[in-house]
């Protein structure tokens, strides 16, 4: 049977889990990990690989994203230039090697043309996605996904083949490592002292 003292002693564990588990990771393309500013027009592909992310393009499984100025954007952001045929069409994708559960990133494409973010599972299941409006201006603001499962791989399509898309300010959450000890050794405790 749970006493008052076991429920509350579980309920300040389980929210200390849930408080201390919050950490994100922004990447603005403005800086590469070791802080260096990117060269523009250079593939992007694995030079965030140490923060988990990995990038690339869905042009027969070979093309790679390029870091880029302009376009209204302040600084660099991700951008997919270059296709060689369609379908697929312009794309970017990352693939994400620690379990993420939040994924969000500012889009764009050309004039008129709407911008579909895709989280997916390792699987391939589809656990969410978020579509720009399609508006007459650069940079479409800021899409949003959040799923219960871990989400693998992200993919951003736009609305229109032959339109270009470009990425920036991604946001994804990550688990901190001491973080998730401290959650388990809450638990632990919790678990002993519900014992005695």
């Amino acid at each position: 049977m749970i006493t008052l003292k076991r429920f509350g002693t579980l309920a300040i564990s389980l929210l200390c889990a849930t408080t201390l588990c919050d950490a994100g990771t922004l990447i603005d393309f403005e800086t590469l990990p070791d802080g260096m500013p990117p060269d523009e027009f250079t593939s992007i592909s694995d030079s965030y690989a140490s923060w988990g992310v990995s990038f690339w393009e869905m042009e027969y499984g070979a093309g790679q994203p390029k870091f880029a100025a302009g376009y209204g954007a302040d600084g660099f952001f991700a951008g997919s230039f270059a296709c060689g045929g369609y379908p697929p069409g312009f794309n970017i994708v990352a693939d994400l090697s620690v379990p993420v559960y939040t994924v969000s990133a500012d889009v764009d494409s050309a004039f008129g043309v709407a911008v579909t973010m895709l989280a997916k599972s390792a699987d391939g299941t589809v656990l969410g996605s978020a579509t720009s409006e399609s508006l007459p201006q650069f940079w479409k603001g800021n899409l949003s996904v959040t799923a219960a499962t871990p989400i693998a791989s992200v993919k951003w399509w736009p609305a229109y083949d032959h339109s270009g898309v470009g990425v920036d300010n991604l946001f994804f959450d990550v688990p901190e490592p001491g973080t998730l000890a401290m959650a388990m050794l809450m638990t632990i405790i919790t678990g002993t002292s519900c014992r005695r």
